[in-house]
């Protein structure tokens, strides 16, 4: 038997917080949905699925996941609510519904973009440890 579209399930909505490569300055860089959200920020992250074989390209710039939503929601109130916190939060990453953010970092120019020394600084700064051994311990 199928399910009805509005069925409602535990889903989230979740936003990664990034260090601007430019400014160093702490923005909302991607807002994605899923019904699981830590197996989807790995695949963010590390890559290695089907659905996402490598990292994404912003992928070193993320500082922490937020949950803007969390809870019981049918899929079609899950998509609005994807939009809607996609035109609030403004993040620099996203590409569709975003299109008019002029802040928005297009993911071509995000993979072969060079980070400016504003950003390491600033990464330094923020975590007070190295980076990638921050990466190996949260994981």
């Amino acid at each position: 038997m199928r399910r009805a579209l509005w069925h409602r399930k535990h889903r989230d909505i979740y936003a990664a917080w990034v260090l601007h490569p430019d400014t160093g300055r702490i923005v909302c860089g991607y807002v994605g949905k899923d019904s699981s959200p830590p197996s989807r920020r790995t695949e963010h992250m590390l890559g290695g699925t089907s659905r996402c074989p490598s990292p994404a390209p912003w992928a070193d710039t993320v500082i922490c996941w937020r949950l803007p939503y969390s809870g019981r929601c049918s899929a079609f109130t899950l998509w609005w609510l994807e939009i809607m916190f996609i035109v609030l939060l403004r993040p620099i990453y996203n590409y569709q519904w975003n299109r008019w953010n002029r802040r928005r970092i297009p993911i071509y120019v995000a993979a072969r973009r060079e980070r400016g020394p504003l950003f390491y600084a600033a990464r330094q700064a923020y975590t007070g440890i190295p980076w990638r051994l921050r990466l190996l311990r949260a994981g």
